[in-house]
């Protein structure tokens, strides 16, 4: 993940992607909001217990097997 820069998204944002698809994984109120596209009509909103879940997930996923 690297900082944004080519979207509207707060300095302290994330983005990962590019070109056709983006995610910018925000920290608000205690909650992880993931907005795909960078949209706020997208965004999934996460616990902490949640986020913590689903990054785990996107590592198993990314193993080779």
């Amino acid at each position: 993940m690297r900082r944004t820069g080519r979207t509207s998204a707060p300095p302290w944002a994330f983005e990962a992607g590019g070109e056709a698809c983006n995610l910018i994984v925000l920290r608000v109120g205690g909650r992880v909001q993931l907005l795909h596209h960078g949209v706020f009509r997208t965004a999934a909103d996460l616990t902490a217990a949640q986020a913590v879940e689903l990054a785990g997930m996107l590592t198993a996923a990314s193993e080779t097997r």
